[in-house]
């Protein structure tokens, strides 16, 4: 929540993204560290379609990369309407299980337009 050298708080920052992206920003708590950590959550189609144009056009070059890849798929079964339909819930879920630190699969092809 704050910068480990200068003390700052990234609040001012982080708010600026969210309101160009629409999107809210959540305090969060690790039940584990009990350390508090800033997440954005975009619940609206408008605020869906901007960050997935921002990250096609600015595209991550990490293994966070193949997590938005993902999650974009996840998010387009919400844009399309099709994550009510039992089919979309399915592919949400195995989405979800194959995302972050569940991630058994590593492709690095994104990496050759560097």
């Amino acid at each position: 929540m704050r910068d480990p050298i200068s003390n700052t708080s990234y609040f001012p920052i982080l708010k600026q993204i969210t309101e160009y992206l629409g999107c809210n920003l959540l305090t969060r708590k690790q039940l584990k560290t009990n350390n508090e950590y800033y997440t954005l959550a975009a619940s609206s189609k408008v605020s869906l379609s901007l960050i997935i144009n921002y990250f096609d056009f600015f595209p991550l070059y990490s293994s966070k990369y193949l997590d938005y890849i993902d999650w974009k798929k996840a998010a387009e079964l919400i844009l399309t309407n099709k994550h009510y339909t039992d089919l979309g819930v399915i592919e949400i879920d195995e989405i979800i299980n194959n995302m972050n630190r569940k991630r058994v699969y590593f492709n690095w092809n994104h990496l050759d337009k560097l």
